[in-house]
Order: structure tokens, then sequence, then C-alpha cells
């Protein structure tokens, strides 16, 4: 006899979209074929949700979308009147399937002896696909996970290596890169998005806050006296307010050694030397140590990876994205708490890129598989469009939006180009 499957996310967060969506899609589909179960998501399909659709809690608690800041708030601790709406609502032997919530749920489903699967895209990006980080109170998902599907330390690490050398070929590195040396013997601060849920810390006798970089101007202090220089790394999406905040902040710490960084965060970490990273909790701090960089993080890592044999607990498991997505997996991980249907056997379906590629993320790889590569400049020769990342990096450095100026050239130039091509090839 199958359970009932729900899905939910974070259930206040004011900003959502497809990435949220779309995690809820492929879980539907996955359960389908492996179990012959309908998931049910009181956010985006309300009118099939059997239980309680996300109005029904909202009327619940006197909740309004336009709160923005409750999320926050309540996101150690939660909600007493939120959590006993779920444990009234939610059906006997359940099974929650989760995408980036707060910790207070799944902490409040592990109280309640209530089954949940947590996945989120890893913090590991520049692997040939994204993991998928999985947290579960379910002991054999656990287990299967850790002992059998791990992607772990040694893999990750021979796969930044492997990149770390398909990068410096392309740059011709020797030893040394005279478009990385500024970079050399620099302390390099890693920049987030100012609402990065990793930045949510829990002070004593308040409820939920966003750390803010003037709170940890200390510790940076003491290790710039190891380095000669201070670089900024932002957040390609970052809010411009925030960008230059943090820059701000910053200059005035290292005064005249202060500069803008605008590499790409995984050339750095392949070319440049004796550096250090150092930010809240970015996942690009994460990285650093797979490409033999340092890297120091000021809040405690929210995604360090726990598994308990003994309480059948997992958090933060990097599972790699071809056995997610595929219903043999958990057919195999969750067979004896769900009835499967037909097996599910095909291992080639989901190869290379495919979870990035479904779940429409970049992350600059793109750029960085594309970018000083034969086929980047056969492209750009074909188009007449050799001066254009020069011109980029112009912008870049000025602090010129490229959205504004750059890619009205690009269009611009292209559209000139083809209608060039298209009259040579009819004479």
């Amino acid at each position: 006899m199958n359970r009932p499957v729900i899905y939910l996310d974070d259930l206040f967060r004011p900003t959502f979209g497809m990435k949220q969506r779309n995690y809820f899609d492929h879980f539907q589909a996955i359960f389908e074929r492996a179990f012959g179960l309908s998931v049910q998501s009181p956010r985006w399909e309300p009118e099939k949700s059997t239980y309680f659709s996300l109005n029904d809690l909202y009327k619940e608690i006197d909740f309004s979308p336009e709160e923005t800041s409750y999320w926050v708030d309540i996101w150690f601790r939660g909600d007493e009147l939120v959590k006993k709406f779920l444990g009234e609502r939610l059906p006997k032997g359940v099974i929650v399937l989760l995408h980036e919530v707060a910790p207070w749920m799944t902490d409040f489903f592990t109280e309640k002896s209530i089954m949940f699967i947590e996945a989120k895209t890893s913090n590991i990006r520049f692997t040939h696909d994204v993991p998928i980080m999985i947290s579960t109170n379910i002991p054999d998902l656990a287990r299967i996970i850790h002992d059998k599907y791990l992607y772990g330390d040694l893999d990750i690490r021979f796969e930044a290596r492997m990149l770390r050398a398909l990068i410096r070929n392309r740059f011709n590195f020797k030893g040394t890169n005279t478009k990385f040396g500024p970079y050399k013997h620099k302390l390099v601060y890693i920049g987030q998005n100012h609402d990065d849920s990793s930045i949510i810390i829990d002070k004593k006798g308040r409820r939920g806050s966003f750390a803010q970089l003037e709170e940890f101007l200390e510790p940076i202090l003491l290790l710039m006296k190891d380095y000669k220089g201070l670089i900024y790394q932002k957040h390609p999406s970052a809010n411009i307010n925030h960008v230059r905040k943090q820059a701000q902040l910053l200059n005035s710490l290292a005064r005249k050694d202060f500069m803008l960084g605008n590499e790409l965060l995984y050339h750095v970490y392949a070319l440049a030397e004796d550096i250090r990273a150092i930010g809240l909790s970015s996942g690009g701090l994460i990285e650093a140590p797979f490409f033999g960089q340092p890297s120091t993080l000021l809040l405690e890592n929210p995604f360090e990876s726990y598994y308990s044999d003994e309480k059948g607990v997992a958090r933060y498991l990097n599972l790699r994205a071809k056995h997610f997505l595929s219903p043999g997996f958990w057919q195999e991980a969750l067979g004896d708490i769900l009835e499967p249907l037909v097996p599910f056997t095909e291992t080639g379906l989901f190869g290379t890129d495919s979870f990035r590629i479904r779940h429409n993320i970049n992350y600059n790889y793109s750029k960085i598989i594309s970018q000083n590569s034969e086929l980047q400049r056969d492209i750009l020769r074909i188009f007449n469009l050799e001066s254009l990342p020069a011109r980029l990096t112009e912008l870049e450095k000025k602090g010129v939006d490229p959205r504004k100026s750059f890619f009205g050239e690009v269009k611009q130039k292209f559209i000139n180009n083809l209608k060039r091509l298209r009259n040579k090839g009819s004479n």
C-alpha cells in the first residue's frame, strides 16, 4: 500500500519562481514513474491538493503574502500556529518532499516522526553536472546515499583538478599568468546576494535576521595582515546598491590595496597564486579548497554534510544528478516503504549537464567551457565580433551595467553581420 506524498517549499518566502516549481515538476514525474504516485503541492497545484492549500494556511494564521520579513523572523524556530496547522492537516504516513526550506521545518518533521526528503541544488557547481544535496530522516534513503551513491570529496576534487587543467590549457598557463598577476598574494572576498538564506543568523534572544558585512570587519582585518591587498569578487546577480555598499566597506579596510575583481571565479581558483577566499557563507568558499585554494567562512557553514547510521539521518549529502533524476534510484532507496511499479532500468537516459539544462542553471559553466576556446574564436570571427570580449571587460571595469550598453552593441553587430553573410551568400 502506497503512502500520500506532498511537496512543500518554503511556506512564507516572498521570492519564488520557476526554480522551485521545477523541483516540484521533476519530483512529480519521478514518483509517478517509480511508484505510480501523484505528488500534491499546496502551492503549485492547490486545486488538486487534498489536504490543504497555501491559502488555507495563510487564512488560518492571518498571514499576508505582502509580509516580506516573516520568513526570516521564523527561520530557526518557526511559528507554533503553523506547526499546529501542519500537524493537523498532514495525513498519517505521509512523505513530505521539500526544497530549500527553513531549518524549523525539518526539525518539526523529525520531532513529529514525519518522513521528509529535502533536495536542493548543491553548492558544488563546477562539476560536469550540478549535484543535488539531499537531507532526510528516512534511514534507508540516508544509508543508501552514504554507502553507495555519495558524490564524495575525492570525486569532486578530481573534477576540480580536471577543470583546472582545462582552464590552464585555455590560458596557456606555464606557472605564471600576467592576467591574474593582480590576484597574487591577495585576500579575495566572495560576495553574496543581500537576501541569501544562507546568511540568516540566529541572534540570541532574537529571531532570524540577515548577517551584515559590517559585523565581520575585524576578522577580515586580521587576515589582511598576511596578504598584500583585498579583492572584492561580487556576486553576478547581486543588487547594485548592495554591491556598492559592500565595495565601499571593503575599500575602507584596504584603502589603496583594494580592487574589484572582474574575472570568473573558477578562473581565479585555477590560475591565481597564493590567494585566500573569504566571505560570509558563499558556496564559492566551499568550492575553493577543491581547487587547492584555502578559504575562510565568517559564518558557520550552513550546508555542512552530516550522516548518522545510528539515527538514520542524512543532512546535505551530494547526490549525482543522474541518480536524483532516475526513478530506478528511488525505487531502490524507498522500495521498502513505497510499492514500486515496473523496475526502471534505463541507465543512460540522463547524461552530462542533464540537470544543468533541465533546471536552466549555468553558474558561468558555459563561459568556463567556451572562453578562450577555438569554438569561441571561430564564432566571433565568423560574425566579426572579435572586439566584443575586450569591450565587455572594459565596461565591467568602469562599473557600467553590460545589459544597458554592451548587449545592445552585440545585437546590432550581430544583425549587421547576419545581413552581410546573407547578402554574400546570395551573390
